[in-house]
């Protein structure tokens, strides 16, 4: 008796997409910095840089770790890790991402200061 796992994937042949992607946050997470850098010296009533270099460095660290799913994606061409279980990664960094980003931003308007 044989066994034949099948399992379908959406991708493309070219790492264009993730280089698109990965450049577009790399810019939004400088923007941001740039933000943070030029809102620490406004009026404690509007400055959230603290909370927006949180969010920042949150989600610089789920990106690196996308970096280095795709990197070791490709020394793990023996098979032993399927593409569909690598998308199925990358897609969790990026709700987990999402989620705390989320949590972080809303965390101000459920918790009072003072």
């Amino acid at each position: 008796e044989t066994i034949v796992e099948v399992s379908y994937y959406c991708k493309s042949e070219s790492n264009a997409w993730f280089w698109f992607v990965f450049t577009w946050q790399g810019l939004l997470l400088a923007s941001g910095s740039a933000l943070a850098f030029q809102l620490r010296s406004a009026p404690k009533i509007v400055n959230d840089s603290n909370k927006l270099a949180f969010m920042l460095y949150s989600s610089f660290m789920f990106l690196i770790l996308r970096l280095a799913l795709l990197v070791f994606s490709r020394s793990l061409s023996d098979g032993s890790v399927t593409q569909s279980t690598l998308g199925e990664i990358s897609s969790i960094f990026w709700s987990i991402d999402s989620i705390v980003n989320i949590c972080i931003y809303f965390n101000k308007f459920f918790l009072k200061d003072g």
